[in-house]
């Protein structure tokens, strides 16, 4: 692999060493290290990612933030995700077009995700959205999440710390708005709107989105 690996954590000695390490593993990748999520969104809009490592939860953007740019401006980049805590562990939640390692990890587990991680794209943009949105139930975020059919609007989601408070179609909302929307194997996208959200249609704990996350697109 070559071109540019972004780095955001925001620790500076995690950073520097996960530096050395894709160093030893990608001799030719340009790799730009960020303790900052800021200037790695800058990065991040002005260069194409041949690879993004990012913590989840870092002061400014988010992790789920810095990984919906990367996809949706340049469309599949290889992503490893990082996180130490969140309202949920990451060993519940699976995610298919990412790789994720739980803090604290040991070079030989950077390296295994180094291997895996360019293998997790291709799996499609919805795919790519719905990991997204489990990112952000995994942060714990508040806000709306707008899904889409091609260019066209498919419905709103809501996410209260997490936990999922609404959703809505052009059919209607609640539950259901929830399903058509989980199972239509059209949708995609996803702009997310951090804040409050002031409809309320649903009232689903973190186990039983997480669950439905997991299981639902499987039958």
């Amino acid at each position: 692999m070559d071109g540019v690996c972004v780095i955001s954590e925001d620790e500076p000695l995690m950073a520097e060493v996960m530096g050395r390490m894709v160093a030893r593993v990608f001799p030719h990748v340009d790799i730009r290290t960020f303790t900052e999520s800021r200037p790695a969104m800058e990065c991040i809009v002005s260069q194409r990612p041949s690879m993004l490592i990012t913590d989840l939860v870092m002061p400014g953007y988010s992790g789920a933030d810095l990984i919906d740019a990367a996809r949706s401006r340049w469309g599949d980049v290889p992503v490893i995700l990082l996180t130490a805590y969140g309202p949920v562990g990451t060993s519940v939640l699976r995610f298919e077009t990412l790789s994720y390692l739980r803090k604290p990890f040991r070079s030989p587990d950077l390296h295994r995700a180094l291997d895996e991680s360019p293998t997790r794209v291709g799996v499609g943009a919805r795919a790519a959205a719905w990991d997204v949105m489990r990112l952000r139930v995994l942060a714990g975020q508040s806000g709306s999440l707008t899904m889409f059919r091609g260019e066209d609007a498919a419905g709103t989601v809501g996410l209260h710390r997490g936990a999922l408070v609404h959703a809505e179609d052009a059919s209607g909302a609640g539950r259901e708005a929830w399903r058509r929307m989980w199972n239509d194997g059209e949708v995609s996208g996803g702009a997310f709107v951090p804040g409050g959200v002031y409809d309320q249609s649903i009232a689903m704990s973190h186990p039983e989105l997480i669950t439905n996350l997991n299981e639902e697109e499987e039958t």
